[in-house]
């Protein structure tokens, strides 16, 4: 139950390599999201290899879109991405080097290399989201979120097994096209712990197709509640859906995720430092995970 999910353009940056090319929680639909550490470029030369991806605006991989360098010593050089949306091409390129796909019944997209990643491989990598002609769904707005776990979460306490919380969408500033297919939303109306990494919820849009992610797709949750006193529920996961012809008014989701309920060791806390959740044996009294493809979450309009 592990899928590969390249980009999160939610969100998100670049992402690269081993951090660029990871395989995060199960299969439905890339974002996420990890970006990379960019570091200073060395100098580019003849023979560097590249690869990337090409995505439309809901995160979905483009195969067959056209690759081709605008500008520097290798202008010109092309090539097609696979059917997962990835590439690779090997040239001559420096810091301002240009590149554009282009997919029959999508909006080009250009961009430059990702700043250098030491850790990845290779060190440079293109990430595009080609938008669709039609306008994007408009999913601004205020919510009720209801989180339903599966029937197979027998083990779960009964509390854990229904969750529900409000959440505003707003736009994000880091719009891939000119429409806004990028949406962001902090959960709130619980005993939501704050500032976790990758809180909220993230939403990539493109037409009436929509992408939920919450997590890092690696484990660690972006909705952390505490439901006791030294017990906590937590969501890291991601969901797709097309929107039915009432639109944006109710909006329901096969949440694939691992979801845990957690009872930490008295005056252990949720979060370090770093905002990064943690409830190993050696700090729980109890945990509790249930990873499924048949979770639920229903966003309701407010």
């Amino acid at each position: 139950m592990r899928r590969h999910h390249a980009a999160l353009l939610l969100i998100l940056g670049a992402m690269a390599g081993a951090a660029c090319n990871s395989s995060p929680v199960t299969a439905i639909t890339p974002t996420a999201p990890t970006s990379p550490v960019g570091t200073a470029s060395p100098a580019l030369s003849t023979g560097v290899a590249i690869s990337g991806k090409v995505y439309d605006t809901g995160n979905r991989p483009i195969g067959g879109a056209t690759v081709e360098v605008l500008n520097g010593p290798s202008a010109g050089l092309r090539t097609t991405s696979m059917i997962d949306g990835g590439f690779n091409l090997s040239g001559e390129f420096t810091a301002d080097t240009q590149f554009r796909a282009t997919r029959e019944g999508h909006e080009p997209d250009v961009k430059n290399l990702t700043p250098y990643c030491e850790r990845c491989n290779p060190h440079h990598w293109v990430f595009f989201a080609l938008g669709l002609p039609q306008a994007p769904a408009d999913i601004a707005g205020d919510y009720t979120v209801t989180i339903t776990t599966a029937a197979t979460c027998t083990t779960l306490p009964g509390h854990a097994r229904q969750r529900t919380f409000t959440a505003t969408l707003v736009p994000t500033p880091d719009q891939p096209t000119r429409a806004i297919t990028r949406f962001r939303a902090m959960v709130a109306g619980a005993n939501i712990v704050p500032i976790v990494a990758w809180e909220g919820l993230w939403f990539n849009v493109a037409g009436d197709y929509i992408e939920l992610v919450t997590g890092d797709l690696h484990g660690q949750p972006g909705i952390v509640e505490q439901t006791d006193v030294n017990a906590y529920f937590t969501v890291d996961g991601i969901a797709t859906t097309t929107l039915s012809a009432s639109g944006a008014t109710k909006i329901e989701m096969a949440l694939d995720a691992q979801i845990v309920h957690c009872e930490l060791k008295s005056g252990e806390l949720p979060l370090g430092a770093d905002g990064r959740f943690s409830c190993p044996a050696s700090r729980a009294v109890t945990s509790t995970v249930c990873s499924s493809r048949n979770h639920q979450l229903v966003m309701t309009r407010r």
